[in-house]
Order: structure tokens, then C-alpha cells, then sequence
């Protein structure tokens, strides 16, 4: 082979080698085409290989219930409330307090050197009502939602590595799968972006 080819020219002389007659641009389509599947097998990778020491992933995994229970209505008005609190910033531990009568609790977690609120279920009240997060700075940025977290592959790992860049706001996951079979043999629908009654930041 000639040595003074580019790699591109390379890939082009190859796909002729294995298909006659190819157009040279055919073969720099073919050429760029795999090293895109390749780049993205390889980002793929990246996003869900295991991350060292991840305390938000580890909080999340450890947050994850099949025993999902519908919220009451009362429950959900009170939730907005805290959350409405938890989004400016308040710190107090009667926010803490007020979270805990709902079952759940209130941690400060640093994730890549940020700073990051954490509100999940206590471990004895796990009823797949979500994970969520608030970052230090909340103006003008977006939220990030996975309500089917668990359910549809790898979006719940895929969103909490993209939350802990700190790039969003806010962050909320799912932490039951999003239809199940009971101990009974019956089908829980826990869809938390379809169900009238759920925590998701809406």
C-alpha cells in the first residue's frame, strides 16, 4: 500500500479491495459511517461503565423499591409546598423536619467537587415515590426528569452522570420500574410520567 494514502484514503482503498468497483465516495461514506458507530460504542461505554466512588448513583441504587404505593392527594399538595421550599434554597432543619413526616429525608451530597441536595424515601417508607436532587445554583437552568429510570435502559445512569456535570437545576428519577407483578401476580402500573398522582417535578 501506498504509504503517502491519508486514513481516509486508506479506509476508501480497503472498501475497494472488498467491493469492486465501489465510487471513492462511497468509500469515505463507508469509512466515516463505522468510525461514527465506533465513536458512539465507545461514548456509549463511557456514560455506563461503572463511576469510581459515585455517591449520587450509589443514593439512587440503594433508593429503588417494588413496593411502589400511590401518593394521597394530600400527601402530593404538601410535597409541592417543599419542594417550592427545597427549589429556594432553604436550608433550615425545619425543611429537613417537614420532609421527614413525609417519609422522607433530606441529605447534602458533593458529587465532582459540586454540592448537590438530596431528597429520597427513608429506607422503612420505600414506595417508589422518586429520587431527587436540587444543585447549589438553581437560576435559569433546566430540569432533568427519568421517570422511566429504571424501566427503559440505562437512562436513569445516563441522567445522573449528565446531573452531576451541574448543569441543571433540578433533577428527578423514578425508583420503582414502571409496570411490575406483585407478590399476588398483579400488575402495578408505576409510570410516573402518566399517572395523574406522582412527585415528578412537573
Amino acid at each position: 500500500m501506498n504509504p503517502s494514502l491519508s486514513y481516509e484514503n486508506s479506509i476508501a482503498a480497503t472498501v475497494h479491495a472488498s467491493h469492486p468497483h465501489p465510487s471513492l465516495q462511497e468509500g469515505y461514506a463507508y469509512g466515516y459511517g463505522w468510525r461514527a458507530i465506533l465513536l458512539l460504542m465507545m461514548l456509549l461505554t463511557m456514560i455506563v461503565a461503572p463511576a469510581q466512588g459515585s455517591t449520587l448513583e450509589a443514593l439512587w441504587n440503594d433508593s429503588q423499591s417494588r413496593d411502589y404505593r400511590a401518593p394521597a392527594s394530600n400527601e402530593l399538595e404538601q410535597v409541592e409546598q417543599l419542594f417550592r421550599r427545597t427549589f429556594a434554597s432553604e436550608t433550615s432543619e425545619a425543611l429537613a423536619a417537614d420532609w421527614a413526616t413525609l417519609g422522607f429525608q433530606l441529605e447534602h451530597v458533593t458529587e465532582q467537587g459540586h454540592v448537590f441536595t438530596v431528597i429520597r424515601e427513608r429506607p422503612d417508607q420505600r414506595w417508589g415515590r422518586g429520587f431527587y436532587t436540587f444543585a447549589a445554583r438553581l437560576t435559569s437552568r433546566p430540569v432533568l426528569q427519568a421517570p422511566h429510570a429504571l424501566s427503559d435502559k440505562f437512562t436513569g445512569l445516563i441522567a445522573l452522570r449528565l446531573f452531576a456535570q451541574d448543569q441543571f437545576a433540578a433533577g428527578a428519577w423514578s425508583t420503582a420500574p414502571r409496570r411490575y407483578q406483585n407478590e399476588d401476580d398483579e400488575t402495578v402500573d408505576a409510570d410516573l410520567a402518566h399517572l395523574p398522582e406522582r412527585h415528578l417535578l412537573d
